[in-house]
């Protein structure tokens, strides 16, 4: 499903980085939005997505994020809400550190763009597969219980959810005008298999695949 291209309206304020969080070591990718949370931010950087972190010390340029940061200072809280300034399908430019990805600052660009990482990232992390059962799903996450222990992806639009019938529902739900999401085919007791990929440390899920749907016992 591709993401909706999504425009923010307001008054043209924007937020400064500070000079200390440019002169950190840090890398720079541009890409298109994909999904957005408080706590995190994922890319489409050409053929792969990208998931940062972000916290108050993450610095965001955007139209209204000094309003947005005001207003949230005025409240007590540290930064301003980033999916109401950081919308799905935008283009931006993040500049991060590689050890935990972690978003040092965050520029919305003027629309989508192709994607671009810096010369030390061009090498994709090498793609993973593992084998085991659901234990807790949502919307943007999946936890999955193998024989190594208990492992949590992260879940964005860049997943691929992978099953018989699934692209049957999938297409039914779309001609209803209702959105997708993974927790309406996959569920707690699942078999599934996972390929997915390191991102410092999260493991960003790149396919789910459900090998054998499971019963849960209420």
């Amino acid at each position: 499903m591709k993401p909706l291209l999504a425009v923010v309206m307001g008054c043209a304020l924007f937020a400064s980085v500070p000079p200390s969080v440019e002169a950190q070591d840090t890398r720079e990718a541009r890409g298109t939005v994909t999904a957005v949370t408080p706590a995190s931010l994922s890319i489409k950087v050409k053929d792969q997505v990208m998931t940062f972190k972000v916290d108050e010390k993450t610095q965001v340029t955007a139209r209204g994020a000094s309003t947005q940061t005001r207003a949230a200072e005025a409240e007590g809280r540290k930064g301003p809400d980033l999916p109401s300034i950081v919308k799905v399908g935008q283009g931006v430019e993040v500049r991060y550190h590689e050890q935990g990805m972690h978003a040092a600052s965050i520029r919305v660009l003027p629309g989508p763009v192709e994607g671009s990482v810096s010369e030390a990232e061009q090498k994709q992390p090498e793609r993973q597969t593992m084998n085991g059962t659901v234990t807790a799903v949502t919307g943007t996450s999946l936890a999955v219980k193998t024989s190594a222990g208990e492992m949590t992806f992260v879940i964005d639009k860049g997943t691929d959810v992978i099953g018989a019938g699934l692209g049957t529902a999938a297409a039914k739900k779309k001609e209803a005008g209702e959105v997708t999401v993974i927790t309406d085919f996959v569920a707690v007791g699942d078999s599934v298999r996972v390929h997915y990929r390191e991102m410092g440390d999260m493991k960003h899920a790149s396919e789910v695949h459900v090998t054998r749907k499971g019963t849960v016992k209420k």
